[in-house]
């Protein structure tokens, strides 16, 4: 039986400091089962363990998570938790990546894998093993790495320890499986270029096949060579690849760092996400009260809100002088 390509969510990892265990496990839906408790790690000292998914909690601590007065806990979905998430849980990634970014004050996005499985041997790996090791490629990643051996070929754009690699490598070798032909294509993507993604897919609402192709197409090209043409840009794409992208757009998971919080993503988090929580405490305590409470709030002082203060006003008007301001 011949099976489609697909493309899937491979791995998340995020931190939270506004959810509890109890809430965390609610907002992944997975309640009716038996969770494992063992040794946390990074800074953590338990975590729940269930298929591929570990909440870790009882973090030691850090001074903003004190001064804050929150508990922090960090979801890890390893291939087989993405599944887990998926069978037993609440099965929907886009309210999830739309909690994460909406919450994006106090939630921290550390990895996202998002992969393509294709099992016609119309991307071969052989194909592109010898297109990697002949460069008959353009790719924004200067360290590459392809090796060969038992478990099969396998190509990495970048490495495991960026915020941005591309692997491909013989699926059916790892597992050992029954399978022709199984090769993967995997986009790993670690925190702003994580959070990027996840964005777009929220805020722009694209979908997940979408950003996969277009952000393969603006990061890694195999290319047909050209007779006397050093300019690899100018080389048209090898077939296996137009039939990989098809008719895919670029997209581009890098901002500007000046720019990248935006007066929209302001009124987002302040008018929509805490607009509620905003309102109750106005009427609680009086808009003067209210004010004073804004102004000697105890929180450390991010320099993105005097960034996009400038942006808009055209001056540095500062932290103490908008205290000044709202202090009358």
């Amino acid at each position: 039986m011949e099976k489609n390509p697909i493309i899937l969510i491979d791995w998340l990892s995020f931190s939270s400091t506004i959810e509890s265990l109890t809430s965390m496990i609610d907002l992944l839906g997975i309640k009716d089962v038996t969770w494992e408790e063992l040794d946390g790690f990074n800074g953590y000292q338990s975590r729940l363990y269930y298929d591929g998914i570990s909440i870790h909690h009882n973090h030691k601590g850090k001074i903003l998570d004190v001064i804050k007065n929150h508990e922090r806990v960090w979801v890890e979905m390893s291939g087989a938790g993405c599944r887990a998430y998926e069978t037993h849980g609440a099965n929907d990634w886009k309210n999830l990546f739309a909690y994460i970014i909406e919450n994006g004050e106090d939630i921290y996005v550390n990895r996202l894998d998002v992969a393509f499985d294709e099992y016609e041997g119309k991307i071969d790996i052989q194909d592109i093993y010898n297109d990697t090791v002949n460069g008959n490629y353009t790719s924004e990643n200067r360290v590459v790495k392809y090796t060969g051996g038992t478990k099969g070929k396998s190509v990495e754009h970048g490495t495991r320890a960026s915020r941005f690699m591309i692997r491909i490598y013989d699926k059916a070798a790892e597992r050992e499986s029954s399978e022709k032909f199984w090769t993967r294509i995997e986009i790993q993507m670690r925190d702003a270029n994580a959070r990027a993604f996840i964005d777009k897919i929220v805020n722009e609402n694209q979908n997940i096949k979408t950003m996969f192709f277009g952000v393969l197409k603006n990061y890694l090209n195999y290319r047909e060579p050209k007779e006397r043409d050093t300019n690899k840009t100018r080389w048209q794409l090898k077939d296996y690849w137009l039939w990989l992208l098809g008719d895919a757009e670029k997209i581009t998971l890098w901002s500007n760092p000046g720019t990248e919080y935006n007066l929209k993503k302001l009124d987002l988090y302040v008018f929509k996400t805490s607009g509620n929580a905003t309102n109750a405490a106005m009427n609680i305590y009086g808009i003067d009260e209210f004010r004073e409470k804004i102004r000697i709030r105890n929180t450390i002082k991010n320099p993105k809100y005097d960034e996009l203060v400038f942006e808009i006003r055209g001056d540095t008007i500062g932290y103490d002088r908008m205290q000044e301001i709202l202090s009358g």
